[in-house]
This record gives C-alpha cells, structure tokens and sequence, in this order.
C-alpha cells in the first residue's frame, strides 16, 4: 500500500533536484537565475531546512528516499499499519510534534513527556513529511552524507546501508538500525528498489479522497 505512495514522493523529489541541477549549470556558465526561478529556490530551501538557498547543499539534501528503507521505516513505525496512528491519522512514519493541530496524542508517553504524534489528512502527506524531514532536519545530516557519498561512486542508493545513518531516528539508536535492517533482509525489500509508478494516473493516489485504506499497488517491478 505504502509503495506507490513513496515512488510517487521519490519522483517529486527527482524532478525538483533537475531543476536545481539545471539552475547550477546555468550559474556555472555565468548566466543569471530569474526572479521566478529565484522564489522558486527560496521555497525550496526553506522546506528543507535552509535559511538561504544554496544549490550545492540543495542537491545534498534534495534526493530520493530508496524503497527498501522507506518501506521498512513505514512497517516498523507503524507496526505493519496496525497502529491507532496510522489509522486515524494517516501517520505511517510515527513523526513527532509538540503542536496542538493535526496531531494524536499517545496512550503511553514517559513521565513528563509532552510529544503528540502528526496526523494527515492523506497517506501521501504523510510520506512526504517523511520524506522533508530526512532532507531537511539537522538529525539526519549524517544520512544526507551517507546518500551523497554513495551518489558519487555512480551505482544506485543502498537502502539498507544508509539505515545504518538513522540512528537518531529513534530512541533505540543501534537496536532501531538492527531491526530496520532485518526487515529490508527478511522481506527482501531491497527488490523495491528499482520499481517505478505505472502508468496509472497519480490521482488515484494522492487525489483528495486517498485515505489509509483505499491505496491499491500500481507499480512496475523492473526486471519481473
């Protein structure tokens, strides 16, 4: 259910980090960035966590999520979508908030803990709230890196080496890596990896009515 969601968020992704990777070129061979390319820049950086646009950090930070280890963070956070959290609040991914709207707040928290968890009015939100705050947030630097150095050998992201940079993600710290890890493996979701969307129209699956239930699989398995 959560595959398609995550491949269409990974392609959003994708066609904004062309545009950056064109605006760069552009720079490079000493032309100007028009003022409309200029707001554009400006709404980018601060959605993922910048104060002032800077293509280089940009391109660090606007990149894809792999499948294999979206999946497996959406299974485990939601335990297999079972939870109060993903099915009254379309929260796959157990994002923490200490606002007062659009969240649930837990049945068991620690002593003196205040976080509620985000809520969303539609899966796909969810997943690119997902997908903003481990290119935004200053907790997951360490993953950017990790992404960006595997990047530069030219082969395709390792899901379930980059876990190994979540760490932060959870209170568990190695614990949360390890079971992250086994689930990419024991489900061999790293097989993901290389789907792509149908060509099913993306309405039907971020369309105003797509809730927690209603997402159908509509994806292509390269090589299958």
């Amino acid at each position: 259910m959560a595959l398609p969601l995550i491949l269409h968020a990974n392609e959003m992704i994708l066609w904004d980090r062309k545009i950056i990777l064109k605006l760069l070129e552009k720079l490079r061979i000493g032309k100007t960035v028009a003022p409309g390319e200029q707001a554009w820049l400006n709404l980018k950086a601060r959605e993922h966590g910048l104060a002032e646009p800077d293509l280089t950090e940009l391109v660090r930070r606007i990149d894809v999520i792999p499948p294999s280890l979206a999946l497996a963070q959406a299974a485990e956070e939601s335990g297999w979508g079972t939870s109060r959290f993903a099915r009254e609040g379309n929260a796959i991914y157990g994002q923490r908030t200490w606002g007062r709207e659009n969240s649930i707040e837990p049945a068991r928290r620690e002593e003196g803990e205040t976080f509620k968890v985000r809520a969303f009015n539609r899966l796909i939100d969810g997943v690119m709230s997902y997908t903003r705050n481990l290119n935004g947030h200053f907790a997951y630097e360490e993953f950017r890196r990790a992404r960006e150095a595997q990047r530069s050998l030219g082969g395709g992201l390792d899901g379930l080496a980059l876990a190994t940079a979540l760490k932060r993600y959870s209170e568990r710290g190695d614990a949360y890596i390890d079971t992250i890890q086994m689930l990419i493996r024991v489900n061999n979701l790293q097989a993901f990896d290389k789907a792509r969307l149908s060509d099913r129209h993306a309405a039907d699956l971020v369309g105003p009515d797509a809730k927690y239930s209603d997402i159908g699989i509509g994806v292509n398995l390269a090589g299958r």
